[in-house]
């Protein structure tokens, strides 16, 4: 029985404190334009409720705020954009939409250009010609140079793994579309900053894309989705269809969703990754910790090595090794002798 919850009073004060420091940093940098990807999730809702925040009190000190909301489908589920428009209009930012669609299948291969073509051209040879004129897709031609580099140097233990890999390199795309021509454009175009929508237990699980998550400002980086995101979007008022549909990534990598994937729902997870930390721990240690991981009373043993190795494996994503001067054995900058 978890008995951790946020109170009204603590979720207001969470509230206030992150619109506060997004105007703050606003206003110490110039900024006038928050951007959202509104991916229809829960994560995206409630900081756009926080941008909204942020803008009233800009206002009020006399600074100018805007907020923006990005829908982007790239082979999404309609009801995601639906959701997305729904949480860009309860929170009043400014809509834009960009469909990556065309893009993805494009880069991948499979865009119905046979089809298309073929509505317009009947003779067949002409048809072939301006088939055959059509740039190569760009996926599959670097797949083929990957998986002759991997027979030649006798790794084709990969292959084990190649459709799931194949889905998570596809589902990476769509997410960096999603960031470099999607939120980051807009951002730059209007001289903006681009609002991250990652939250601490996804930040944990590795449930991010590098370049195609994160943006340059991380209001819920340390929020828990289960034990107190859910809670701060009922506060909040985010739409009740929104707060109910099960997390997932919209990128097609797994059907069964968030919970699918790490093998039970965020509230029921995160107690127990809680306790796996406070018992020693440390998700950006040592793969050596799973050989003995602590005991956690009344947790499934195989959900708990789930999640540590999930942690510790994803680890590059979160500290990233910078080689330094001193280990490259360069004098430090202030002894340089000019």
């Amino acid at each position: 029985m978890v008995n951790y919850r946020l109170t009204e009073k603590k979720m207001l004060d969470v509230l206030e404190r992150q619109a506060r420091l997004t105007f703050e940093y606003a206003r110490d940098h110039g900024i006038h334009n928050l951007v959202v990807g509104s991916s229809g999730g829960k994560d995206s809702a409630y900081v756009l409720a926080v941008n909204q925040w942020a803008c009233v009190l800009a206002q009020r000190n006399g600074y100018e705020l805007h907020s923006i909301g990005v829908i982007m489908p790239c082979e999404s589920d309609p009801n995601d954009e639906r959701l997305g428009r729904q949480a860009i209009r309860k929170f009043g930012a400014e809509e834009m939409r960009v469909d990556f669609t065309d893009l993805f299948q494009v880069t991948a291969g499979t865009y119905p250009w046979r089809e298309l073509l073929g509505e317009y051209v009947e003779d067949a040879s002409k048809l072939e010609e301006l088939l055959g004129r059509i740039p190569g897709a760009v996926t599959p031609l670097i797949d083929a140079q990957i998986q002759d580099f991997l027979e030649r140097t006798g790794q084709e233990n990969v292959f084990r793994d190649w459709n799931l890999s194949g889905r998570v390199t596809q589902g990476n795309i769509k997410a960096r579309f999603r960031m470099a021509l999607g939120v980051y454009h807009i951002a730059r175009r209007v001289k903006g900053i681009v609002s991250s929508t990652d939250n601490q237990s996804e930040y944990w699980m590795g449930f991010w894309t590098i370049h195609g998550d994160v943006g340059d400002f991380g209001v819920i980086q340390h929020v828990l989705k289960g034990l107190e995101l859910y809670d701060l979007c009922c506060f909040v008022g985010v739409p009740q269809e929104i707060i109910d549909d099960p997390p997932k990534d919209g990128l097609g990598v797994s059907e069964g969703g968030d919970a699918g994937q790490i093998g039970a729902p965020y509230k029921e997870w995160e107690p127990i990754f809680i306790q796996l930390i406070k018992a020693g721990f440390d998700p950006n240690g040592s793969k050596a910790q799973l050989k003995h991981l602590p005991f956690i009373a009344g947790a499934d043993p195989d959900l708990v090595y789930k999640l540590a190795a999930r942690a510790v494996f994803s680890k590059f994503k979160r500290v990233e090794f910078v080689v330094t001067r001193e280990m490259l054995g360069l004098p430090a900058i202030e002894e340089i002798d000019l």
